[in-house]
């Protein structure tokens, strides 16, 4: 519908990779399902975002909910999760010797509100990139 179009029409026809999502039943009824999102999963709207690869990899999501209060509990919620994965990171065996890396990406990760909306933004550079090529091989 007109919903969809108009998100797409706000795609960075840069990016290598983008995504919109007008947030249906299905997708409601999915973030309905967890006790930490049922009191969202009305206020989503729509989710946008992208991927541009070049040296670096740079993503961008956009959730645009119904109003700043639900877009500042998104946000919260983003940012418990993104420090729960940091300390997974740091702590279990499994992925010990990727533990810097892991931080390093989660470090790299910008939560930011605009009214409605919240921004996530990652920026991962070459360098990093190479550091976690060197530690697969």
């Amino acid at each position: 519908g007109k919903g969809l179009q108009s998100l797409i029409g706000k795609q960075d026809g840069n990016q290598s990779v983008w995504v919109s999502v007008v947030a249906n039943d299905e997708l409601k009824k999915l973030l309905g399902s967890s006790d930490k999102t049922k009191d969202l999963a009305d206020k989503l709207q729509s989710l946008s975002g992208g991927i541009s690869l070049s040296d670096d990899i740079k993503l961008q999501v956009r959730l645009n909910t119904s109003d700043p209060k639900a877009a500042r509990d998104f946000r919260q919620l983003l940012e418990a999760g993104k420090a729960i994965a940091g300390v997974i990171a740091t702590t279990n065996e499994q992925v010990k010797d990727f533990g810097p890396l892991i931080l390093d990406v989660l470090n790299a990760i910008k939560f930011s509100q605009d009214q409605g909306t919240v921004g996530i933004d990652l920026l991962i550079p070459a360098p990093l990139i190479d550091k976690g090529v060197t530690l697969v091989k």
